[in-house]
């Protein structure tokens, strides 16, 4: 086995000089970034337009990128405001529900049953501390006080999370505004780079990247296309179910309820359950019946689909999964929790199409 370093040493330039590149695409140029890749998932819609209307080109981008900001623009408006409303009302009755809940937990026992296992607890903690009951008291009071600031800290970093986000929405405005003209131009002399990229690449290379191109896309873009859509469908059938059923913060929960069906071995479960254990404290038990009919039907609904969506799937193995969870929470926080499976199978697509053994033929001088 030879390995040529020459060889060696030029692959490795090129990966750090292709890592500096996105580093600095993203860090600085992100609006051209996001308008070429608008422009390549327009391209496919504008063939067509220029086939079947005979418009010019640039006619054909600039009605797809207008209809495109219309749509957008409209949808972001409306849901904005429809949230922001429902927020100025949830971080008002929530609070108020989160005591009314720990009322209601500690009323399922009697009186005497809780009396009972606090004398026990003190008379076991004062066996190891002579100032058993006080330091009892102190921890106890202590804890319900850090349960009580913990989850009003967690609305409000909600809420100012929300507040900063409407805070920059002019300064995205401005970069979205820049990516669709960006994108325009790149639309507009999209073939001719294309054209021009194969006339100056060796046939065996267009063929190799055009089947690496194709695993990647069955694998990464189809598995996120999938995830996307499965969420999508989520938040809105939570959200028509929840409209259906007269509940405030419909559009707000459906949101939410999208986000966790985004995340591994999170789902939707992690917003309903709790609710519904709730509301049967409570005693709403009509209500019970249906947020359950809701969210029997939304986990029918994924289970359905997710099979179909994902025709193409890798096989993950539920350890792989696990561990590139672990490590991307790890290295690079949520970000990298959300993250790990798409990288996860990003890897497997090069390795199935042959891209590592190809850099490795390389570096042998094999080819």
């Amino acid at each position: 086995m030879r390995i040529s370093l020459k060889r060696l040493g030029i692959l490795a330039g090129a990966l750090f000089l292709a890592a500096l590149l996105i580093i600095v695409f993203v860090q600085y140029l992100f609006p051209f970034l996001f308008g070429a890749i608008l422009s390549i998932l327009f391209e496919p819609i504008v063939k067509r337009v220029v086939i079947y209307t005979h418009l010019p080109r640039w006619l054909s981008v600039f009605i797809i990128l207008l209809l495109f900001l219309l749509l957008l623009g409209s949808g972001i408006t409306y849901l904005i405001g429809r949230i922001t409303s429902e927020l100025l009302i949830f971080a008002v009755e929530v609070p108020r529900d989160i005591d009314r809940f720990i009322r209601l937990l500690f009323s399922l026992f009697p009186e005497e049953r809780w009396q009972r296992f606090y004398d026990d607890l003190i008379s076991w903690y004062s066996t190891f501390h002579p100032a058993g009951e006080e330091e009892i008291k102190r921890k106890l009071a202590d804890w319900a006080n850090r349960g009580e600031e913990y989850m009003l800290s967690l609305i409000q970093r909600f809420l100012e999370g929300f507040l900063s986000l409407l805070l920059r929405l002019p300064q995205t405005a401005a970069a979205f505004f820049l990516s669709l003209l960006a994108s325009f131009f790149i639309s507009l002399d999209l073939p001719q780079w294309i054209g021009w990229l194969k006339e100056r690449t060796p046939r065996a290379f267009r063929i190799r990247m055009k089947e690496l191109g194709r695993v990647l896309k069955e694998g990464v873009l189809e598995y996120g296309k999938a995830q996307l859509l499965l969420a999508t469908l989520t938040a809105l059938a939570t959200t028509l179910g929840l409209l259906l059923l007269q509940l405030k913060y419909a559009f707000l929960l459906g949101i939410i309820a999208g986000f966790f069906d985004l995340i591994p071995f999170v789902g939707v479960g992690t917003l309903f359950l709790p609710w519904l254990f709730y509301l049967f404290l409570t005693g709403s038990h009509s209500l019970v019946i249906g947020l359950a009919a809701l969210f029997i039907l939304i986990t029918f609904l994924r289970q359905f689909l997710e099979p179909r969506l994902v025709a193409n799937s890798l096989g993950l193995a539920p350890i792989l999964t696990m561990m590139a969870l672990f490590l991307g929470f790890q290295w690079f926080g949520f970000l990298g929790f959300l993250l790990a499976p798409f990288v996860l199978i990003l890897l497997i697509s090069l390795y199935r199409a042959g891209f590592f053994h190809d850099l490795w033929n390389y570096i042998q001088e094999k080819i």
